[in-house]
């Protein structure tokens, strides 16, 4: 009796086991989990709902191989990407022209992170970046170790094959679903057919090429053909790094420094420097450790490349190169500690800020940034400042403001009017401004993990990431996910200056073309007074960032601090130049609001805000001067 007790007991414990590794097998247990799957696509247990298995299979392509994913591109962006889909059981392709991986770590020799911070100091972007970074020597660190840490990373993914060495010729596109991609490696034309697409290219090659619409450098705010500026990293050997770093930690100036890995400083000393070519100049040093007594150095400005131009950056590199032994010459004679350098290597790439940004779903943008929004689709957080560097030599370029953090949307990612592709990195959906921050490597990585995890949720419901995106149950999957998978993705509260002020639509306005500069330490100062000089200079360049020209001002009568009168007098004037108005056309009431009339009359000086508002009010009479005349027409 007691056997037959021991035998039901053994046949229902196995029962038990056996259902129980069926449900982990289908992930019915923790069906929010998908760490363990390393199915392939046709294993997923999710019903066809848009068709996009058979879509695939259906087309008259003869692929050289299929996989669920391809990824484009191997700067870290690309990496963690391929990472995060691989790990979500994906079979994954990454592919690009370079042999190496890390892109602007590696080939760009680019070895200084550019972290983001909350305000307690804690490090709001974790996950694959977390991963990554917690095996490098620090902030700044060995570009061979970065290289051999994504190599690793790569090779220990099952689901991954990397493709090096092959130059993406087009995408292929059925519609507007982009299906697959186009290469020549060894001289062989090959073709990669995919479920899913993420552009991780410098410049969303991709995106472009299957017809997404875009806008380059800063053209948004119409300041056509500018691009922050580019730059050629080099490295020096015969550092004497005790010495640097004691002169900087005792030259009495908080924005200088040192510490084991970084040097930061020496401004004054390479502002003596001149150049042999109008298109080159030096700033201060910015100086990563490598192995022994080298160092890359981040100094040199290149002006006039165009960063989607191949030519125009091999020139600039070239320039650069000619220019680097003189620059070198006066570091030895300048800089303390650097007496002995010598040229060690260069850069095989261009350190290029900015290119081609995507019009996606949602565009973060400037305001999204100082206002600390928390988007509801949030896949990523990030926090460094908005540095907006030169654009020309006669621009000195500027840090409009320090945010405490803000959130980037999933929908940055989706290009408008083409489908099945992701688009991550600093080409995502930024607007010109918020690009200054945003355009960082941990937030493009976040990017990038965020964007491998919704290919496997997409994948599985048979969607498209459009789809995914419209369904507020699913972003919650896919922020829980990433989450388990090391994401930090808390919903958070700050507040930010202006935010009760009765000007806040004329600070957005203001901001969102680039002309309220607060530094590092957020001087915003809305409250101080206005001049009438500093009004009508803002006036004559919110016109052109907005309308695309600049105005005829009128002169003399702006002198002091501003008055509603004076203000009045201004805009009343500049209208009847600019846009041929008689007299008592443009009068105040008819170019402001009448509550800001009313609100500012009594006041004896206007503020800055208010003079924003003001701004602000007066373009919106200009559109409608602008659309009575195409009406009239």
């Amino acid at each position: 009796m007691l056997k037959n007790k021991f035998y039901y007991l053994f046949v229902i414990t196995a029962l038990l086991l056996a259902i129980l590794a069926v449900a982990l097998h289908y992930n019915l247990l923790f069906p929010g989990e998908p760490a363990g799957y390393q199915g392939r696509l046709e294993d997923f247990q999710a019903e066809p709902e848009a068709g996009y298995q058979e879509w695939l299979a259906g087309l008259d392509e003869d692929f050289t191989k299929t996989y669920d994913v391809i990824v484009a591109g191997t700067d870290p962006e690309g990496i963690a990407a391929a990472l995060s889909s691989a790990r979500n059981g994906l079979d994954t392709l990454l592919i690009d022209e370079r042999e190496r991986p890390g892109g602007l770590m590696v080939k760009g020799m680019l070895n200084t992170i550019d972290m983001n911070y909350n305000p307690e100091g804690k490090i709001v972007t974790r996950g694959i970046f977390a991963e990554f970074y917690q095996q490098l020597e620090g902030t700044s660190f060995n570009t061979g170790t970065a290289e051999a840490v994504f190599r690793e990373m790569i090779a220990a993914e099952a689901n991954l094959d990397w493709v090096d060495s092959a130059e993406i010729e087009g995408v292929i596109i059925d519609g507007s679903r982009v299906a697959g991609i186009e290469v020549i490696r060894e001289e062989k034309s090959l073709s990669f057919g995919a479920y899913k697409i993420i552009d991780a290219t410098v410049n969303a090659e991709l995106a472009a090429d299957a017809g997404a619409p875009y806008y380059t450098g800063m053209e948004d705010i119409n300041l056509e053909n500018k691009f922050q500026v580019a730059t050629l990293v080099f490295e020096l050997d015969n550092i004497d790094w005790v010495e640097a770093r004691r002169h900087l930690n005792r030259d009495g100036d908080p924005n200088t420094g040192g510490d084991d890995r970084s040097l930061w400083g020496f401004s004054a000393e390479m502002q003596k420097y001149q150049s042999s070519d109008s298109d080159i100049m030096v700033r201060g040093l910015n100086i990563g450790r490598q192995e022994g007594a080298r160092a890359l150095v981040n100094s040199i400005h290149i002006f006039d490349v165009d960063p989607l131009d191949e030519d125009s950056i091999a020139r600039g590199r070239a320039k650069a190169k000619e220019e680097l032994p003189g620059i070198v010459e006066h570091i030895r004679e300048e800089i303390p500690g650097f007496a002995e350098v010598e040229i060690s290597q260069v850069a095989p790439e261009l350190y290029l800020r900015q290119g081609r940004n995507i019009k996606t779903e949602k565009t973060l943008t400037i305001n999204h940034v100082r206002e600390h929004t928390s988007f509801s689709d949030r896949i990523a957080l990030a926090s460094y400042p908005v540095d907006i560097q030169r654009t020309s030599r006669d621009n000195q370029g500027f840090v409009l403001f320090n945010p405490a953090k803000y959130s980037i949307p999933y929908r940055s990612l989706i290009p408008l009017k083409v489908d099945n592709l992701l688009v991550v990195g600093r080409a995502a959906g930024f607007d010109s401004l918020a690009h200054g921050s945003a355009r960082v490597i941990p937030g493009g990585m976040a990017t990038g993990q965020a964007a491998g995890t919704a290919s496997r949720l997409a994948l599985e419901n048979d969607i498209s990431f459009r789809e995914l995106a419209a369904s507020g149950e699913k972003i919650s999957t896919l922020q829980k996910r990433l989450a388990d998978q090391g994401a930090y993705l808390v919903d958070f509260h700050y507040p930010f200056a202006g935010e009760d002020s009765p000007a806040l639509e004329g600070i957005r306005f203001v901001n969102q073309l680039g002309l309220i500069v607060a530094g590092y330490d957020n001087d915003f100062d809305f409250e101080g007074r206005a001049t009438g000089e500093s009004f009508a200079n803002q006036l004559n360049q919110a016109h052109r960032r907005h309308f695309g020209s600049g105005l005829e001002l009128p002169s003399g009568i702006y002198p002091g601090y501003l008055t509603l009168k004076s203000a009045g007098e201004i805009l009343q004037e500049t209208a009847e130049e600019n846009y041929q108005l008689e007299e008592g056309e443009a009068l105040l009431p008819d170019m402001l609001a009448s509550c800001t009339i009313e609100r500012l009359a009594e006041q004896e000086y206007l503020s800055r805000e208010e003079s924003y508002q003001l701004i602000y009010e007066f373009t919106l009479f200009l559109e409608g001067l602008a659309e009575n005349e195409r009406g009239d027409n």
